[in-house]
C-alpha cells in the first residue's frame, strides 16, 4: 500500500491532463467518478485477507484499501 499511495499524484495528474485535452476538443459536459470505498468490495476482501482485527474497521472493511480510496479522492478534488 505504502509503494502504490506515492502514484496518487502522478494518476490524479494524467486525468487532470486529459480532462484539459477533451475539454479542448470541445467536450462540455464530463463526469468524473471519484474512487468507491475499496475496502468494503468482496473482491478485495477475498483477495487481500488478513489475520490482524487491526487492519478491519467496525463495518469489517479493509481500512487501508479505503484510507487510500479517500486519498485519491481528496487529490481528485
Amino acid at each position: 500500500m505504502n509503494e502504490v499511495v506515492g502514484y496518487v499524484p502522478e494518476v490524479v495528474q494524467t486525468i487532470k491532463d486529459a480532462l484539459k485535452r477533451l475539454i479542448h476538443m470541445g467536450a462540455v459536459n464530463l463526469i468524473i467518478p471519484g474512487s468507491l470505498p475499496m475496502g468494503c468490495l468482496p473482491s478485495y476482501l477475498t483477495m487481500f485477507p488478513s489475520d490482524d482485527r487491526r487492519n478491519y474497521d467496525k463495518n469489517k472493511c479493509r481500512e487501508g484499501y479505503n484510507n487510500f480510496a479517500r486519498l485519491h479522492n481528496e487529490h481528485l478534488q
